[in-house]
């Protein structure tokens, strides 16, 4: 506000009166000085000095005059401007909005009282603070914006919606209406002046209300219906999404403005037509037609008309509502035709179908027209009858208990009985029961069929099933007695066997026989082998033929197979200057997964009889995979093929069967049970494979068999740890027969073991109960308590002895039975007739080290004396004295940073591992499985390559003592 206007007039700067009356004086001396120089009178100097005087007064009267004009406007202003002022602040005072003045930093310089109760802060509160201290974070941006568009003069006026935080802390809609004011002089903006006004409920109003519009629009837009707006012409004024895609309009453009009318076909017009005049005249209406969209697909519509009413009560508007009802009328069409095609299908059908109330007495609702036919009866007769007038009286109580408990969640309900025919037969009918829900009520559906040729076919049927059963049953006991005597056979034959072949092997050993007599044991033994080998073939026919047969799964190399099966027979085709050649085809997988020893068996077979038959010439083993399988396995074939003497195309088909051969000359030429290859099929065929054959007469033959089975990463076992050596052992043998006590005793003696007899299974518990023992050698069928029951009666014992190895020493070698065995306790089991070589090994496995179960043996004794049994001495001495000079050439000194060396090693270990393990040589077959498997440059690789370098050495020097303890044999008989 400006100051008041002083009453006084000040003389003006730099001119007062103190300045005003000496300077006039001084004037009048210089007119007088100088009218006295220059000589002039007094009376002419006078009226200069008088005019000094009032040139001196006058300006300053006029500047007083003039001043005192100019305080006299600027008080009338200063007086306008405080009652314009008085009268400003009056009305912003009392003003609902809150005005508002600032600069143009956006610092308020005035704020009204209003402020109290627009923000509930005071005027001086906010005074002087910046515009944005109190506007929400998410407003102060474009607030700003607004704001700065003022300031820069770019706008005049501006109207901003912003969120203010009251004193409270609340947030308040807030509208400023601001206008910029102006520097009087200059005329740049200053800064603003605003009023501000509480619009909360207005924008909550003005939110609900697009709240509401989003709501409804969303409504219509979700709607399966076509919603229009039409004007009271039926034109188009609006139409929804749903309604735009139902009718295939490509956008609003198209619809819009378009006739109702318009849209349907001519016939459809009038009732179209007259829809929208009623609704116009405040009617609704509906009606349902068919169209075409706008792309010319047809539809199907169900359509109401109803006026939109008016402030005054009038329509204003008429709303169209289309739903498509196409899938509804296809339906109702298709349910038309459904219900025609079973009328005609319920006519027409074998079989009688009834609707008829729920319950036991529940009246017949329809019965098709095959009534006649299958009951005897019109449909109309049995409809006013009762179910259960024409059931059998024996019938009748199930098939009306079935009716009363049957309700809509037991589906189909089967039920079969007598019904009596009009003619007075009986025949067997199959009701379905159903009880079905429908308008009005539920309902029964039966459905009757005449089965009574199903019935006496089923009645024959189970005679003939049970004729059936009693003929399995005969023949099941028939091969129960089958199997039953060839176990007492084995059993009956083994058992002389065992004393034939043990107490010959014990002769041959002990020497001094005469030569002759020497001679005629290498007869006996060899007689006996080969009676083994002919009670071996039946029994494993025997399992085969009975199923019996248990097949491994195990990881196994198929080259590595071929290789050891191969080296085992070069010796026997030494003999005959033949050669046996293995070639792997390339893409064989490096490892599969199956019983290895039966494929092993049945190759040994095929080569067996490809050496024997060739008299010269080779032998061919090949391999190769045919790819994958659609199991995923993969189908491998291996050929043996010989240059031998040929077999003729009309005798092939008798190879595979039991006891039989190509003809009686051959059984004398070259032996054999006949039985081989029908093994081998067995085999295979248990495998899942095939084999054949393909020969021509005296031009070789062709031998093949094919298996699928799963690939496998052949992974090394660990290197069996040496077992201590075999020590004496103080060892009970059970035993019923003498004979066979005597043998068991004479061939562990010799081997220096303590020989306890005992000769039931009752004796054989009482002394494990009385001694300690390192091994008991168990028979299984004996009189009195048998072997299985002492075992068990052993392991069910308090004390250490309960845990000693107890094996069975048994001609029971049958799956089923091996299994009894371990079941009942025992370790292990040995076959009889007894293998010296075996019954060492198994009592060094078994009595090595601590006892507590089978240690690995850095030599497998019975694979070697299953080797030497297989190929006979001659033939085992050839293949010990190949490996005797090839051993010493593997594994030669190299580096292993020369990748030839590294190929060279790992080829010999891949060599060396199959026949090596054949040949008992397990320590030595392990440790090149390990080196085959290592990683050339690891840690490990060296120390691999060292251990299988020692086991080499002490290979070579087990296969020398072999070597000369079959030629001590061999001169031990000649020389008898």
């Amino acid at each position: 506000m400006p100051d008041p206007v002083p009453d006084d007039d000040p003389a003006p700067a730099g001119f007062g009166a103190e300045h005003a009356v000496p300077g006039g004086a001084a004037l009048i001396v210089a007119a007088f000085w100088a009218a006295s120089v220059l000589g002039l009178p007094v009376a002419v100097a006078a009226p200069s000095a008088a005019l000094c005087v009032a040139l001196c007064v006058l300006p300053l009267v006029l500047a007083r005059a003039d001043r005192r004009r100019k305080r006299d406007a600027a008080r009338d202003t200063w007086l306008r401007l405080r009652a314009s002022e008085r009268r400003f602040k009056l009305l912003a005072d009392h003003a609902a909005d809150m005005i508002v003045e600032a600069d143009r930093d956006m610092v308020r310089r005035f704020v009204s009282s209003s402020s109290r109760t627009l923000l509930g802060y005071a005027p001086d509160e906010l005074e002087g603070t910046a515009v944005m201290d109190i506007v929400h974070p998410e407003d102060a941006p474009g607030y700003r914006l607004a704001l700065a568009g003022l300031l820069d003069g770019t706008r005049e006026r501006v109207v901003a919606t912003q969120r203010y935080r009251r004193k409270d802390g609340s947030y308040r809609w807030i509208e400023g209406n601001m206008r910029a004011t102006r520097d009087p002089v200059t005329g740049e903006p200053s800064g603003y002046v605003g009023a501000l006004r509480d619009v909360s409920d207005r924008h909550a109003a003005e939110a609900a209300v697009r709240a509401s519009e989003a709501f409804l629009r969303g409504v219509v837009d979700a709607s399966p219906d076509c919603i229009k707006v039409l004007d009271l012409d039926g034109d188009i004024s609006f139409m929804s999404r749903n309604g735009l895609c139902l009718l295939e309009f490509d956008g609003a453009r198209d619809a819009l403005g378009r006739d109702f009318v318009g849209l349907w076909p001519v016939e459809v017009r009038p009732t179209a037509r007259s829809a929208v005049a009623a609704a116009a005249a405040g009617a609704s209406s509906r009606f349902r037609a068919h169209c075409v969209s706008a792309k010319d697909n047809p539809l199907h519509l169900d359509v109401v008309i109803a006026p939109i009413l008016g402030a005054n009560g009038r329509p204003e508007r008429l709303l169209a509502l289309s739903r498509d009802v196409s899938a509804a009328v296809g339906a109702e069409e298709a349910l038309g035709r459904v219900r025609d095609r079973y009328r005609l299908l319920a006519e027409n059908s074998s079989d009688v179908v009834m609707l008829r109330e729920p319950g036991p007495d529940g009246a017949a609702l329809y019965v098709s027209p095959s009534s006649a036919r299958v009951l005897g009866y019109p449909p109309d007769e049995v409809a006013r009858g009762r179910l259960a007038d024409v059931i059998h009286p024996d019938d009748r109580d199930a098939v009306r208990a079935l009716l009363a408990r049957l309700g809509p969640d037991d589906g189909i309900v089967l039920h079969t009985h007598r019904v009596a025919r009009g003619d007075g037969d009986l025949i067997w009918v199959e009701g379905a029961f159903h009880m079905a829900e429908r308008v009005g009520g539920p309902v029964v559906v039966v459905a009757l069929r005449d089965v009574t040729e199903r019935r006496q076919r089923a009645d024959d049927l189970a005679a003939a099933k049970d004729m059936a059963e009693r003929a399995q049953r005969d023949a099941e006991a028939a091969s129960q007695a089958k199997s039953d005597f060839l176990a007492a056979m084995s059993h009956e034959i083994r058992t002389p066997l065992n004393s034939i072949i043990g107490f010959t092997d014990l002769m041959i050993d002990a020497g001094g026989l005469p030569a002759s007599a020497a001679s005629q044991a290498e007869l006996i033994r060899a007689a006996g082998a080969a009676l083994l080998t002919v009670v071996n073939d039946i029994l494993d026919f025997s399992k085969a033929e009975a199923g019996a047969v248990e097949l491994e799964a195990i990881p196994f190399s198929p080259e590595a197979l071929a290789e050891g099966c191969a080296a085992i027979l070069r010796g026997y085709a030494g003999t005959k200057a033949l050669d046996i050649e293995v070639e792997i085809a390339a893409g064989l997988p490096a490892g599969l997964v199956g019983d290895e020893g039966r494929l092993r068996q049945v190759l040994l077979n095929l080569l067996n009889n490809a050496v024997k038959f060739t008299p010269r010439g080779r032998v061919v083993l090949r391999v190769s995979s045919l790819g994958t399988a659609g199991s995923g396995g993969e189908t491998v074939r291996f050929e043996v093929a010989d240059t031998g003497i040929g077999i003729a195309r009309d005798k092939q088909h008798r190879l595979f069967e039991r006891f039989s051969q190509v003809d009686s000359s051959v059984a004398r030429r070259f032996g054999g049970s006949g039985l081989g290859l029908a093994i081998c099929k067995r085999l295979v065929e248990l495998m899942g494979g095939e084999i054949g054959v393909s020969s021509r007469e005296g031009d070789g033959s062709t031998f093949w068999f094919t298996v699928t089975l799963p690939p496998s990463a052949v992974t090394a076992p660990s290197p069996p740890q040496r077992a201590g050596a075999s020590r004496v052992a103080r060892i009970l043998v059970v035993e019923d027969i003498d004979i066979n006590q005597r043998l068991a005793v004479a061939l562990l003696e010799a081997a220096g073991h303590a020989v306890d007899v005992a000769g039931d299974g009752a004796q054989a518990v009482a002394a494990v109960a009385a001694a300690p023992y390192d091994l008991v050698l168990m028979d299984v069928q004996m009189p009195g308590m048998d072997g299985v029951t002492a075992t068990r009666l052993i392991r069910a014992s308090a004390g250490p002895q309960r845990s000693v190895p107890i094996v069975a020493m048994t001609a029971n070698v049958f799956p089923e039975q091996v299994r009894a065995f371990r079941e009942a306790g025992m370790d292990g089991h040995l076959g009889k007739p007894l293998n010296r070589a075996q019954l060492h090994a198994a009592v060094a496995r078994w009595t090595a080290g601590s006892g507590a179960g089978p240690a690995a043996l850095p030599f497998d004794e019975a694979a070697y004396a299953q080797l030497g049994t297989y190929l006979g001495p001659a033939r085992l001495d050839d293949v010990l004295s190949r490996l005797a000079a090839s051993l010493p050439q593997r594994f030669s000194p190299g580096s292993v940073a020369i990748p030839d060396d590294l190929r060279r090693w790992k080829a010999d270990a891949h060599v060396v591992l199959s026949v090596a393990g054949m040949a008992g040589l397990s320590d030595l077959a392990a440790r090149s499985r390990a080196l085959e498997a290592a990683v050339p440059g690891s840690d490990g690789y060296a120390t691999c390559l060292e251990a299988v370098r020692a086991a080499r050495d002490a290979a070579v020097e087990r296969v020398a003592d072999l070597r000369r303890d079959l030629a001590r044999r061999s001169a031990e008989g000649t020389a008898g």
